[in-house]
């Protein structure tokens, strides 16, 4: 097994193939790769394993999407008032078959399933051919790690698109649609839950077979037979099948204790964090049985954006959701998991002008060892399989059976709470589980806050919630923003200069009660309106029209040729009926000002274009095909307040292929210069 994680750690920078789509169920990789040439031998397997590795880091899956939306639908969040609006369909529940994120999970999902049926539709005839026995081996490893995958995508996808499994309703219940082959045609139709959940248990079982001899170690980037047990223990307790719950949790906590432990609050890491801060900070600790690795140059989604937002001006943050008063209040004295969460005296400011001041998560503020050096906040590398959750796993299951065992449930609970408190972590369970589900409840939040747990929670134990409005999120405020920053601006719109000395009072149209202020924030720049005429301006993704083609180019593009033709006369008389409409002065061939050569008209015409065609996707190459695209860039300026470096070189005049296609086109050897 040491070659596949050799290979991961090599490759993974790799996005994976590029698969031309039908539909989310039909999708056939010969697009890119003809399908007599795809995986035929050793090294093609693997490298399709690595694609189908890279195509779980995908922001769709668990670096984002599919992690965020069902803790956002849930309890666990308040929105901020003023917010981006970024998923407020889902946490306003005004969820919509078209939604973008919807489809972007549902499709992932059935890429990487696609991967995976592709992989297993080839691989005997790859084992057929091969004489090697090491390869052999390591190729019967390589599909048990596919299986595993495939389950894992099954499972997410039956947890977000089908009800709660009942064992007595299952079979009466609508799955998920099964694609086992990728090129033989299925019937794309919805199966019985119960077929559903019994084809993830069969390809567990499948997988723990081939993994029996896999290597296993915390922090892994591939799937181990210790991984397939943690993916097995936690569909047994969807399934309310307690028994294999406890068995396979078991088979991690009591059989593998001397590979994984939980990471404690006692226990110290090399750089002096305890291993419990280390496994947030630097996304590695014992008790990681499963992480999607990332590297420098090859990671999915920004997890923490929404709760943090740093990345504006590095100096304040600007949360979309905050913790839940509830959630906050959940964490007892001592409980260090409360470190999820930092407000003002730990140096957390948020930027908002109506000055408010609550803990944010930055239990995702991003790895201190990989991106933050970079400037890249907010990047933290998935865990989806921790040994916490099998400890969750048990206990609850030790509480759901016909003769449950409270004793053994508390001693798991207090066993995990124990490594997270610096003293104390007792807990008490009553043995009635109409009353120690709140127990659990709070426990699995307080653990598995914004994993992507709590609505699934919720669901399977037939529990509602309500949000309870929050006089902390952001109140709609009176004020306004003055642009640019100068004393000029300031006095007309505050009365004080810069130095916040007094100098008049504001002058129209600043002196209408408005509470003015700059902040140095993207807030306080000009803003453009022309999108904002929308049926709901509410909504995330309006409907605002998109204009493709508009006569106003036309009439440019007429000036622009006839003036590169020296017929100035005509150029300026279509230049002019763009500008009169909109009531601009207009231009003349003489007097004060006068646009009366043709390098005079074609700035003029430069100028016009950038006015009219704002934000509608021409500028950069309108700049780029008159050659001064770098020149008119760098003039702006490199470098802004925050540091970062927007100093644009001559690579920037073209896009990188995308790697994926550089992957699975062999008669394209190199990028785009500039580009590695």
């Amino acid at each position: 097994m040491k070659t596949i994680l050799h290979t991961i750690t090599r490759y993974l920078a790799m996005l994976a193939v590029v698969f031309g789509t039908v539909s989310c169920l039909d999708k056939y990789p010969e697009t890119s790769i003809p399908e007599k040439e795809a995986m035929k031998t050793f090294a093609d397997a693997e490298q399709h394993l690595i694609g189908i590795y890279a195509n779980l880091m995908s922001s769709s899956l668990y670096s984002g999407l599919l992690t965020l939306l069902p803790d956002i639908q849930s309890d666990l969040v308040q929105a901020v008032k003023g917010n981006s609006n970024t998923y407020g369909n889902f946490w306003l529940w005004n969820i919509r078959p078209t939604d973008l994120e919807l489809e972007a999970v549902y499709a992932q999902l059935y890429t990487v399933i696609g991967g995976c049926n592709f992989y297993l539709d080839r691989i005997d005839e790859v084992m057929a051919n091969e004489t090697s026995d090491t390869n052999l081996e390591i190729l019967e490893q390589y599909t048990g790690e596919v299986y595993a995958i495939r389950a894992l995508c099954y499972s997410e996808l039956i947890k977000c698109f089908c009800k709660a499994y009942d064992p007595a309703t299952a079979a009466q219940e609508q799955g998920v649609v099964l694609r086992t082959k990728y090129f033989e045609a299925e019937p794309v139709r919805r199966a019985s839950l119960y077929d559903s959940y019994q084809f993830v248990v069969d390809d567990l079982i499948r997988a723990e077979e081939r993994l029996e001899d896999a290597e296993e170690t915390p922090n892994n980037y591939y799937m181990s037979q210790a991984a397939v047990q943690a993916i097995r223990a936690r569909v047994a307790l969807y399934m309310q099948d307690w028994e294999t719950a406890i068995a396979y949790s078991s088979k991690l906590i009591d059989d593998k204790q001397d590979i994984f432990q939980l990471s404690s609050v006692q226990d110290t890491a090399p750089d002096g964090a305890t291993t419990f801060e280390y496994m947030w900070a630097y996304d590695m600790g014992p008790e990681v049985i499963w992480r999607i690795g990332f590297t420098s140059t090859s990671y999915g989604g920004a997890l923490g954006t929404v709760f943090l937002n740093f990345n504006r001006d590095y100096t304040y943050f600007y949360p979309d959701y905050i913790p839940s008063q509830w959630v906050i209040d959940a964490y007892e004295d001592n409980d260090m998991r409360s470190t999820y969460f930092a407000d003002s005296e730990s140096g957390i400011t948020i930027g908002y002008p109506s000055g408010m001041d609550y803990p944010l998560l930055v239990k995702y503020y991003g790895n201190r060892g990989i991106f933050i050096p970079m400037n890249v906040f907010h990047v933290s590398m998935p865990k989806p399989l921790r040994l916490a959750e099998q400890y969750l796993i048990r206990a609850e299951a030790y509480c759901r059976q016909p003769n449950p065992n409270v004793v053994l449930a508390q001693k798991d609970l207090e066993t995990l709470r124990k490594t997270r408190f610096v003293s104390g972590g007792s807990i008490d369970l009553t043995g009635n589980w109409d009353t120690d589900v709140k127990t659990f409840s709070e426990e699995r939040v307080r653990e598995l806050y914004m994993e992507g747990f709590r609505l699934q929670d919720l669901k399977r134990w037939g529990l509602g919630f309500e949000r309870t409005a929050q006089s902390y999120t952001q109140e709609e405020g009176n004020g306004g923003f003055y642009y640019p920053y100068t004393d000029e601006y300031s006095i007309m719109a505050t009365g004080y200069n810069l130095n916040g000395d007094w100098v008049s009072d504001p002058v129209a149209p600043y002196d209408d009660g408005v509470s003015y202020y700059y902040n140095k924030d993207s807030q306080c720049l000009a803003f453009t309106t022309k999108y904002s005429d929308v049926t709901n301006n509410a909504t995330e993704n309006a409907d605002a029209n998109w204009p493709f083609l508009r006569y106003a180019d036309v009439m440019l593009v007429y000036a622009e040729a006839e003036n590169e033709l020296g017929h100035i006369d005509n150029a300026i008389k279509y230049l002019n009926e763009v500008r009169l409409r909109s009531n601009a002065v207009e231009g003349s061939l003489t007097g004060n000002g006068a646009i009366d050569t043709k390098d005079k008209m074609r700035s003029a015409i430069i100028e016009e274009r950038a006015k009219e065609f704002a934000c509608e996707a021409d500028r950069r190459w309108d700049l780029i095909r008159w050659g001064i695209y770098l020149d008119a860039m760098n003039a702006i300026g490199a470098n802004e307040d925050s540091g970062v470096n927007k100093a644009r070189q001559e690579r920037n005049l073209l896009f990188p292929i995308p790697n994926s296609e550089l992957n699975t086109n062999k008669y394209i050897t190199e990028n785009n210069p500039g580009w590695s």
